[in-house]
């Protein structure tokens, strides 16, 4: 997905080279934001560090609270091509970020389903299947089933955009997947 953090500063590629597309990999919403949550925690660089550590902040006070709207409807920001994320994400916004995925990607897969979405680009591409290695893995944290629903559905609010985005696509990759022979 980070692969669109320069999205917006792009847009003239897309008139002085039109036939140029952007692959990303978008993350379950909650998933992510955890994730965010747990790399502050752990990453005595990270400028939340300090403040986590000190407040014993629980994951839901600090995604929820407030103090940190660009952690609110990343993805979405970040495709639609927003360039300060502090700005809260409306309907205008995911309707941008749906209409660059439908003119500017080539492809947006999932990171749940990540080997699937490399396998389906690579037929696309026509292009020989990679070899891999993860990397740049947050170490142990608690997964949505540890949460209470009431905390889920506080992420999943401040994350609603995101999480249409994310049904939207991983959608679009299972109607991908079941018409790919590779997967039959």
């Amino acid at each position: 997905m980070w692969f669109a953090k320069n999205f917006k500063g792009c847009e003239s590629i897309w008139y002085s080279k039109p036939t140029f597309k952007y692959v990303a990999f978008i993350r379950d919403p909650i998933e992510r934001s955890l994730s965010s949550y747990y790399f502050s925690k752990w990453d005595v660089n990270n400028e939340q560090y300090e403040y986590i550590n000190k407040s014993h902040i629980s994951p839901v006070d600090f995604l929820c609270g407030g103090r940190f709207p660009w952690l609110e409807n990343t993805q979405t920001k970040l495709i639609a091509g927003i360039d300060d994320a502090s700005q809260p994400c409306d309907e205008e916004i995911y309707r941008r970020a749906i209409s660059n995925i439908e003119n500017h990607f080539h492809m947006v897969g999932t990171i749940e389903k990540y080997d699937e979405s490399l396998i389906c680009l690579m037929d696309q591409l026509n292009w020989d299947y990679p070899l891999y290695t993860i990397k740049n893995t947050t170490p142990k944290h608690i997964k949505n089933d540890q949460l209470s629903e009431g905390d889920l559905d506080a992420i999943r609010e401040i994350n609603k955009f995101d999480q249409k985005l994310y049904d939207l696509i991983d959608e679009k990759l299972k109607n991908i997947i079941s018409t790919n022979s590779e997967f039959t």
